[in-house]
């Protein structure tokens, strides 16, 4: 079976990430990749030989092996090169977050079923082992009915930047934390529990540590959301707190951060990584580790990590694009979580509740604010 051609798109570290992910992916092959920058081609000719190189996308997307293409640029960028891509024949895996807005995340998903062309968005934390794992516990009911599930992702001091500082420009980056940690913390959860549809949420949105000349955005964000079935999820995202070290892990550029994810059941509780569930019996807490999956044993899994989550990202896109079945990050998804951080920026704006509709309006880029 003749591998699906990849051509990368920005050369910074998902672009990397995704491309050594594809050299070992059986039914993929690293055709192409672009980058404005000289040094970046050149290091990545370095580390990538024969792949051909290109200083920009249009000239890649002309390339007749490429059939997908990653698109790991900054998140201003995510939505016009995905239309390029599109209008060239091309499938896409798309960096989160998938746009900036509701609107271009609508148009996608219009040009994605027009084209009939394949979307995904990057979400490689749904391919490694512990979410897999988690993902069977919950579907085989070792919890019961799950009514509570909780995400967090805190740092120590931890606000990216980017080149130029588009992290933390809004117009750029369509948001600070939430979008940047926040959608990771939301989808863990909210895949985690089937993707039920939101009904409503209350959030907080703040500025508690940049400064007055660190850009526009938030760098911290709590929220309550609500689901149809019951379902409540809770989020604490700040790329700088003041953390316990019972919670912290080390991180060099950080200092240290936390990243969590909690499912409460009816007949036990779940903890994603270190993977365990929590019952009781009786009066006393007992723990239990989940039972190993097949990803445990699989090729992927002795790679460095985080290459295991991204090479079977790689490898499920090459079969939506070799099958023409829908990705396991597909666009109904990455529409739906838009719509939801949406509605946490609202709701932070205006300190209300904000309620989700069957087919909510459209947030303007311009009212995501804090």
């Amino acid at each position: 079976m003749k591998p699906i051609g990849f051509g990368v798109i920005g050369l910074g570290w998902p672009g990397q990430q995704h491309s050594h992910a594809i050299s070992h992916v059986p039914g993929a092959r690293l055709v192409a990749a672009c980058d404005i920058e000289v040094s970046r081609r050149e290091a990545y000719a370095a580390q990538f030989p024969g792949v051909r190189l290109f200083a920009g996308h249009e000239a890649l997307l002309e390339d007749p092996e490429v059939e997908v293409v990653i698109i790991g640029l900054p998140n201003f960028l995510h939505a016009p090169v995905t239309l390029d891509a599109f209008a060239a024949g091309r499938h896409v895996l798309c960096e989160k977050p998938p746009t900036l807005n509701v609107a271009e995340m609508e148009e996608i998903q219009r040009e994605s079923r027009r084209r009939k062309r394949v979307y995904a968005f990057g979400r490689q934390f749904r391919f490694t082992s512990d979410i897999l794992e988690a993902k069977q516990a919950v579907a085989s009911g070792q919890l019961g009915s799950v009514y509570l599930a909780k995400g967090r992702w805190t740092r120590l001091r931890g606000a990216p930047l980017g080149i130029g500082g588009w992290f933390i420009d809004k117009a750029r980056a369509g948001g600070g934390a939430i979008i940047d940690l926040g959608i990771h913390a939301l989808d863990n959860a909210w895949y985690l529990c089937g993707c039920p549809k939101p009904a409503s949420v209350t959030a907080s949105t703040g500025r508690y540590f940049l400064g007055e000349s660190d850009g526009d955005v938030e760098d911290t964000g709590l929220a309550f959301l609500r689901f149809d079935g019951g379902l409540v999820i809770t989020l604490e995202i700040a790329w700088a707190m003041n953390m316990s070290d019972e919670a912290a892990k080390p991180v060099d550029w950080a200092g240290a951060e936390s990243i969590q994810t909690l499912l409460h059941g009816t007949s036990a509780s779940l903890q994603v990584s270190p993977p365990a569930l929590f019952r009781a019996e009786g009066n006393r807490l007992a723990r239990d580790t989940l039972a190993a999956g097949p990803s445990r044993s699989d090729a992927y899994e002795a790679l460095p990590y985080p290459i295991p989550g991204f090479a079977r990202q790689i490898e499920d896109v090459a079969r939506a694009v070799r099958d023409g079945t829908p990705p396991t990050n597909h666009v109904d998804h990455a529409l739906e979580l838009m719509k939801m951080l949406a509605g946490i920026y609202e709701s932070g704006r205006s300190r209300s509740e904000v309620r989700f509709t069957a087919a909510p309006p459209p947030v303007p880029v311009d009212d995501l604010s804090l």
